[in-house]
């Protein structure tokens, strides 16, 4: 394979990781975004590849096919092993959520924190208010709801240090949200 097509194929996964994302968390077939992805790169390659020449000899397109058929296997087998990726991540964030659900209950519950949890493409999200229409977005695992629901009011009172204790914490702005949050929020005193 040439330098060309390497970088090609290389850039291809990359930019389209949420379309796979989507794709293996709403159970939908990933053909389409290979034969997509496949054609992309056979037009870029050919295209770079001719510079403008109408036709090419037999022999200098078939070489170049069988570049492209050796990079349409890669390309393939990366997709799907990032789309497998997804799916498993989605299926254990499925498997975990009860458990979840429960502990974070107890213990939120117990500190009077309003909350939201739910299962988000292939994550469990906490989600809980700062002020206003701020908000917290926690993905929760079973390796770290110990640490998020014994942190949380820390969080809480010091929003500026949460990312320090936890980088996979994100904040956002929702007005939405903070309109219907009393009648959404699960348990807790507003």
């Amino acid at each position: 394979m040439t330098k060309l097509l390497e970088q090609l194929v290389s850039k291809a996964v990359d930019p389209i990781h949420g379309r796979i994302r989507n794709a293996a968390c709403d159970m939908e077939d990933i053909n389409l975004i290979i034969k997509q992805t496949v054609s992309d790169i056979y037009s870029r390659y050919l295209r770079t590849r001719s510079r403008g020449n109408a036709e090419l000899s037999s022999t200098l397109m078939d070489k170049y096919l069988a570049e492209l058929r050796e990079a349409e296997t890669i390309v393939t087998e990366e997709i799907q092993r990032v789309y497998f990726i997804f799916r498993r991540r989605r299926d254990i964030a499925k498997i975990e959520f009860p458990a979840l659900e429960l502990i974070i209950n107890r213990e939120l519950v117990s500190r009077n924190i309003p909350y939201l949890f739910k299962t988000q493409k292939d994550e469990n999200i906490l989600t809980v208010q700062i002020v206003s229409e701020y908000f917290f977005d926690i993905p929760i695992t079973m390796e770290n709801v110990d640490k998020a629901t014994r942190l949380m009011r820390y969080f809480l009172n010091r929003p500026d240090c949460a990312r320090e204790e936890m980088p996979e914490i994100r904040r956002r702005r929702d007005y939405r949200l903070a309109k219907s949050w009393k009648e959404v929020a699960s348990s807790g005193s507003l």
